[in-house]
Formats: structure tokens, sequence, C-alpha cells
């Protein structure tokens, strides 16, 4: 279906939407990141959208500043620098309403009917539990490796839903429901001195499931049900 607003965070003009980032940095480093949420830098196609972009930056107190755009055979900015080469700023991120983003939110993965996101930020299990995911079967487990592996360059000790906390030994995920799969390491799960309750994943060289003291400071995989609007391709 075709989506009439814009995702949280991003402003639309005509039939576009667009985003800006005060990060400075170069021409590519800011493409980079805009294609990291499956969009462009904005390119302008009228003085309408260029004066937009203009209100966008002043919004934020970047009245004077260069942002970068997305020129077609070079580096460009918005605003003249006697060296396009060095002059890295701001970028702001701009898609047609037409295009195809998926079912998904930006940066979110779509796998059989659920999208999952890599969190890297090391959180306690409690503090990193909402919407912490379950898992269905092997496949599943093999995709959020990979997920966490193209996010992060390692398959690090990560955090999913699942816990013993409610009963001791009774393993169960954030929503309540019984394992039925599972992949615990060899002698796990072993409640170590009666303080492990909570579930990483990739544990030691097998990759495998490992009970841990909740108050580990762990990334985290979220997962959620995917979106059933989505922009049309």
């Amino acid at each position: 279906m075709e989506r009439t607003s814009c995702p949280s965070g991003w402003s639309r003009y005509g039939r576009r939407c667009f985003r800006y980032y005060p990060a400075v940095t170069s021409w590519n480093a800011a493409q980079s990141n805009c294609r990291s949420v499956r969009a462009n830098l904005a390119s302008v196609q009228n003085s309408g959208e260029y004066y937009e972009i203009l209100k966008i930056i002043e919004a934020a107190g970047h009245r004077s500043r260069e942002a970068w755009f997305g020129g077609s055979d070079a580096q460009r900015s918005l605003f003249h620098h006697e060296d396009p080469n060095s002059a890295v700023s701001f970028c702001l991120v701009g898609f047609e309403s037409g295009f195809r983003s998926g079912p998904c939110d930006y940066s979110w993965s779509e796998y059989r009917g659920r999208c999952f996101h890599f969190f890297g930020s090391s959180l306690s299990w409690a503090k990193a539990q909402t919407n912490l995911t379950s898992l269905r079967d092997f496949d599943e487990y093999n995709f959020l490796q990979n997920l966490i592996y193209s996010s992060s360059h390692e398959y690090k000790e990560t955090w999913i839903g699942g816990s013993d906390v409610q009963e001791v030994g009774v393993w169960l995920w954030s929503d309540g429901r019984r394992m039925r799969y599972t992949n615990w390491c060899p002698h796990e799960p072993n409640n170590l001195n009666n303080a492990e309750r909570c579930l990483e994943m990739n544990h030691s060289g097998r990759k495998c499931w490992n009970d841990l003291n909740c108050d580990a400071r762990l990334p985290s995989v979220c997962s959620r049900k995917r979106s059933r609007f989505w922009f049309r391709g």
C-alpha cells in the first residue's frame, strides 16, 4: 500500500521525504550514512525544495552551515565552499514516496514476516529487554548470526529474549511462550552460582547459547511484526 506520511524524524515536501543529519562528515561518509537507512543524499529538483531544505537546516539552528547533497558527477554542497573536497558538513536524505522501502522500518531487516534489528550498545538484559527477539528454528538463528556479523563485523555475544527468571529451569521467551527450538552449548544452561538466568547467543567458538548473569552488558537483537504499509515500488 502507498504510505501517505513520512516516517518519524523525516520531513515531507511534495512527494518526497527528507531527513537532516547534523553530523560533520565527508561527502562519501554522508552518502554511506544515507544508504544505511535505504536512501540517498538528497537531490534538489526545484527552488521550492531548495528553500524547504534551507528551512530544515535553519530549524536545527545551523543557518549558515554547508550541507552535502547528491551531486551527479562530483562532490557538491548546498552552500559554496572554496574547496569541495574538504567541505565536510551535513547530510539531507530524500526519497520518492513511491520508493519501496519494504515492510520494515529503516535499518531493520525483514525475515519470514518479522523485522529484526541489532543494537550495538551494551546493556543489561533487563534494559535491553523491550522486544528482545524469540527464535523459531535454526534458519532464524543463522539469519540473526549473519545480521550481527554484517552490522558489527563480529559474531558478538548478544542478548536475545529468553530467560528463566519466572521459574528456575523453565526457559521462556519474553512474550511468555515456551521454547520449542534451542541451541544450548554443551553443559548449558548451568545457572552458575545460581546467578545465570538470561540468554545470550553466539557464545564460545561454537556460537551457541549460554545462560548468563542478567546484569552483564551485551548488545542485543530485537524483533517486531512487519508493517502492513510501505512504499510501493
